[in-house]
């Protein structure tokens, strides 16, 4: 909670006395705000200081570091990278009367449980339900040669077989080229008591040259999805992960991008139905583009494949890790 008694007017000039329920550690730290546009405003400055952070820049680029970390923010833009990995802010970082500001809401549910992993709710995990996007009737992306829905469950046979080699508890929503409605498959999850959800498919737009992977996560209430305006004014049932899943998609995200050596289209936002009904953190993974040929080639490939596998294995464990360290 951040107690605030200040108008906007007088907010540069006063300290508050802040206590934010995701920064645990520190009962209180001074870090000054100011509401813009009905959302809480932090002093970049004062963040800073709290995650024992230097900033450095000018105009409108600016890095936030230490050396652990690294985050590259520009102003007016909602992209921005955090230890090398590109995400998407829900509102853009600003300049106000010569005060850095980056909204608190972005600062609480996405910087801070990567940054700060003893901060992250506590959370068990045995059960994993791996999704493979689409199937049956519903084709998903069409490439020149080959169907989303196949890779998407061959991908996804190989990482469930990975990680019950490493003992996770692991059920596919399909095993084979079978309809299963969205609905259904939050149902099976619940079903099954899951403590993760992986959504695994693959992308396609009309211009082939384009490429890369990208991650998305349930939008927080109050926030907006990535590349739209409208703010979401309802908590859906994945909110109730919003930390555990920012901090879920970067162990994944960082890994299938080293792996690939892809081109990184970020953690993005947005309210799937998968994600927004997800019972447990829950994330929605792009591979790769079909409507691009070289994508498309090396996504067909099976040991392409099993690298991709691998590497979201690899984030599941590192994951896993973050949480038994908290």
């Amino acid at each position: 909670m951040i107690v605030s008694i200040i108008k906007s007017c007088k907010i540069c000039c006063l300290l508050l006395i802040t206590v934010l329920t995701s920064f645990e550690s520190i009962a209180e730290f001074s870090i000054r705000s100011q509401k813009i546009g009905g959302t809480n405003f932090l002093y970049l400055h004062d963040v800073a200081n709290y995650f024992g952070l230097n900033i450095r820049g000018q105009k409108k680029n600016y890095s936030v570091y230490s050396d652990q970390h690294n985050i590259k923010i520009t102003l007016g833009s909602r992209k921005f990278s955090i230890n090398s990995i590109v995400a998407y802010f829900a509102n853009a970082p600003r300049l106000s009367k010569n005060v850095l500001l980056i909204s608190e809401p972005d600062m609480t549910l996405f910087i801070d449980p990567i940054l700060r992993p003893n901060g992250l709710p506590q959370h068990s995990i045995n059960r994993i339900v791996i999704d493979p996007g689409h199937g049956g009737k519903d084709k998903g992306a069409i490439g020149d040669r080959y169907l989303e829905k196949n890779i998407n469950l061959s991908i996804s046979k190989y990482l469930a077989a990975m990680l019950e080699k490493k003992g996770y508890n692991v059920l596919l929503t399909r095993h084979n080229d079978s309809y299963i409605s969205l609905k259904r498959r939050g149902n099976i999850t619940r079903e099954f008591n899951g403590d993760l959800f992986i959504s695994v498919h693959c992308n396609a737009v009309t211009r082939s040259n384009v490429s890369g992977v990208e991650s998305y996560i349930v939008t927080p209430k109050g926030l907006r999805s990535t590349g739209k305006t409208r703010i979401q004014s309802k908590n859906v049932s994945g909110n109730r992960f919003d930390k555990l899943n920012a901090r879920f998609a970067f162990e994944l995200h960082k890994r299938i991008l080293s792996v690939t050596n892809s081109i990184d289209r970020g953690i993005k936002y947005n309210r799937f139905q998968v994600l927004r009904e997800a019972s447990c953190p829950a994330i929605l993974v792009e591979t790769g583009f079909l409507s691009n040929p070289g994508e498309e080639k090396a996504l067909a490939n099976s040991s392409y494949q099993k690298k991709i596998a691998i590497s979201l294995a690899n984030g599941v464990i590192a994951f896993h890790n973050a949480l038994n360290n908290n």
